[in-house]
């Protein structure tokens, strides 16, 4: 019956629902990490196979080489200014913005980064193509949680992912 004592209460509930997002998303990223280091413990370095590079279309067209892997990400790009035109519409919760924001700039960056790999296809143009992708995807993987598990996902592990995925693309690349 007292009103202080059910405020307190709830608030006392909603920090250690915080803290057991927060440790979600920390044993989430130790799990990946712990895996990878098993994983390149057992196996080593996995190279990138430079047969993956030959997929590039061949032919020039309007002098722009490999112009059918090239002018696909006009397409992506189109996407990122449709995303940017229906931000404004979108209705999200405040911890969900940046998640939204991010992922519509990263498939900007995507378009960039894809079309310069696949002007001159090769493991260091290749690192451009990655790193924006988790620019989307870790933002995409966040507002998944944030919708089915706990809201609060989309304000903790939004920037531990988004880094961790950028971290890996470095990784690869040295």
């Amino acid at each position: 019956n007292n009103p202080t004592y059910c405020i307190e209460e709830v608030a006392e509930h909603a920090m250690a629902m915080e803290r057991r997002i927060r440790g979600q998303v920390w044993f989430s990223i130790a799990t990946v990490l712990v895996l990878w280091g098993l994983a390149r413990t057992l196996f080593g370095p996995l190279p990138q196979n430079p047969a993956y590079h030959l997929f590039a279309d061949l032919r020039t067209c309007l002098g722009i080489p490999r112009a059918g892997d090239v002018l696909t990400n006009l397409a992506i790009l189109a996407a990122a200014v449709f995303g940017l035109a229906l931000r404004p519409k979108m209705t999200l919760a405040p911890d969900e913005r940046a998640a939204a924001n991010l992922m519509i700039a990263g498939a900007a960056l995507t378009a960039l980064g894809s079309a310069y790999y696949h002007l001159d296809p090769n493991n260091m143009t290749l690192v451009w193509d990655r790193l924006p992708m988790t620019l989307v995807m870790m933002p995409a993987l966040t507002l998944i949680l944030a919708d089915r598990i706990h809201p609060l996902h989309a304000r903790y592990a939004l920037w531990p992912y988004t880094l961790t995925g950028a971290a890996s693309v470095l990784v690869w690349a040295w």
